[in-house]
């Protein structure tokens, strides 16, 4: 899901029950994910930095010496329950504090398909069993939509939680939708059918419009150029602009769905008189997608489509870059919080927020005690800070600083200042209150300001991470057609390479992308260190390789 793909963030997709929360309660203007879905959600469960807790980059998993938010709050007596994508591959929901859970262990990779296995293995579970296709009364779905059945599972246990417990209860209520492959119910997708024809240029350039109307965008701000890879809209030719249009109404119906399956969880909140004292909170795990997976018809079961970046572009209007990026297109998020008890007047806030704040919030709302220690291990201690103070219109201490980093994606922000890493290697300087879209380049006006902020991020990178540093090197080499250097943990040899530091890692795996910086998948080097790439189809020289610690 793209910054503005909902229409309070100036989509024309009307979410009407998105929008709803923070109409009531408190839009977060500046708010931030970690540029793909596992980082952001081992963040979000964690209030840590993804590369403390094992989510790091394109693998790992979970580790022990961190907490989940359910795991605090179970401890503090709350029910505790997860409906929608799990991901973060340790062993499942249970084992990490949820009372009961209805799961994908990656995605939705079928949203028509309750039963989708690969290699004859479920990816979709009820609490510890591959799940079935039953409703949460036990009786079979006949028309079953992922995305409706998350929100029926998530009803489900707040109702259990209410009739046979006082006890407060955490729903994560974890959406797979927008995820590709992009699937929708046919009579969402006709709602759409014909809007996109336009193309997206014009979606852009009207997107960008409300945005700047709304506020949520400051006035100064200019809207980036169509990305690189993207053809204007006129050059499509017209045969081929029925498909793209498909393509948008199928993501437009998913929002869409997703929209009224939200509505269909706070309506349960106002029945079950729960709705005053329950906080609420909205958000993307990062921005829309340039992935390119095209197998199939759009929209139908079975196929594995996407909505293909020249839309993922608009869908992050008006920022630069895509999911996987540390540009504002990849980790900007809506952040829309309601709480009646305790916000009382709507409100937009501008203070940039951290997915790792959403622990230190429920901490507070909670009054739960955040551990030392858990299960005998040592725990680190959360690095958030309450978002509660901004929604009561209340000062907090602001982060005196954030970074990213993402396969070797990096960047920086100190206030109103962002310093982010180019593809070419060169680092560039921002002043987010005017130039939130990165389009103008401060480095040479301030320099102090620029190498402020790479020490910054280096002491940051050099004192908590141990995951090797070498994309962007690796990226220019490919770029330039010569072999990665000698200082890489690996050696080219050939479409072959071995490597020659594996860190910390016990069962290391190499994560192969391309220049764009599309992901193309792992492989795993032989006894020798060797790692053949044959097999995913590429060359010598348009990879990237990072080292992954599978430990």
């Amino acid at each position: 899901m793209g910054f503005s793909d909902i229409s309070s963030f100036g989509s024309e997709i009307p979410t009407p029950n998105i929008d709803s929360i923070g109409k009531e309660g408190v839009t977060f203007t500046q708010f931030y994910n970690c540029g793909k879905c596992m980082p952001t959600r081992g963040s979000i469960m964690t209030g840590l930095q993804p590369h403390q807790v094992g989510t790091a980059g394109n693998g790992g998993r979970l580790n022990t010496s961190c907490v989940t938010i359910a795991e605090v709050l179970k401890s503090a007596g709350y029910g505790t329950y997860v409906s929608g994508k799990w991901h973060m591959r340790d062993n499942g929901p249970l084992s990490r504090g949820f009372d009961q859970a209805f799961w994908a262990e990656i995605y939705g990779r079928d949203y028509f398909d309750p039963t989708f296995a690969i290699g004859g293995k479920s990816d979709h579970f009820l609490n510890s069993a591959p799940y079935t296709g039953t409703k949460p009364d036990g009786t079979p779905y006949t028309d079953y939509y992922l995305t409706d059945a998350e929100a029926d599972f998530g009803i489900h246990f707040m109702r259990e939680n209410k009739n046979h417990s006082s006890d407060p209860f955490f729903l994560y209520l974890s959406f797979c939708a927008p995820h590709y492959p992009i699937q929708a119910r046919r009579e969402d997708i006709d709602l759409f059918r014909g809007s996109y024809l336009e193309g997206w240029d014009a979606i852009r350039s009207e997107r960008f419009a409300r945005l700047k109307a709304s506020g949520i965008i400051p006035s100064p701000t200019e809207l980036t150029p169509r990305d690189d890879d993207v053809p204007a809209w006129s050059t499509i030719a017209d045969k081929d602009k029925d498909l793209w249009d498909l393509r948008m109404s199928v993501h437009a119906a998913m929002m869409h769905r997703l929209d009224l399956s939200i509505g269909r969880v706070l309506r349960h909140l106002k029945s079950a008189g729960l709705d005053d004292n329950t906080l609420v909170m909205f958000l993307s795990d990062n921005g829309g997608t340039a992935e390119g997976h095209n197998k199939g018809t759009p929209g139908q079961t079975g196929s594995k489509c996407t909505y293909q970046p020249p839309w993922g572009n608009a869908s992050n209007t008006p920022f630069y870059k895509f999911k996987l990026w540390v540009h504002e297109g990849g980790i900007a998020t809506p952040f829309l919080a309601r709480w009646p008890a305790a916000v009382k007047q709507a409100a937009k806030n501008s203070e940039p927020g951290h997915v790792m704040d959403i622990m230190a919030t429920c901490l507070e709302a909670s009054g739960a005690t955040y551990p030392d220690t858990f299960n005998g291990n040592a725990i680190k201690p959360h690095q958030g800070k309450s978002l509660l103070p901004l929604m009561t219109n209340q000062p907090r201490e602001s982060h005196p600083f954030l970074c990213w980093e993402f396969i070797g994606r990096k960047a920086v922000r100190k206030g109103n200042w962002k310093l982010v890493l180019q593809p070419d290697g060169s680092w560039t300087l921002h002043d987010m209150s005017i130039d939130r879209t990165e389009i103008h380049d401060l480095s040479a006006r301030h320099p102090d300001v620029a190498h402020e902020l790479k020490d910054m991020y280096n002491a940051w990178w050099k004192n908590k991470w141990v995951v090797p540093d070498a994309w962007a090197t690796s990226v220019r080499s490919a770029q330039q057609g010569s072999a990665p250097k000698s200082s890489l943990p690996w050696t080219h040899m050939g479409n072959r390479f071995r490597l020659t530091h594996t860190s910390q890692a016990k069962n290391p795996r190499i994560s192969v992308c391309n220049a764009r910086g599309r992901h193309l998948g792992f492989v795993k080097p032989d006894a020798g260190g060797f790692a053949d790439l044959k097999k995913l189809g590429v060359g010598p020289f348009d990879i990237v390789l990072i080292h992954v610690d599978a430990s």
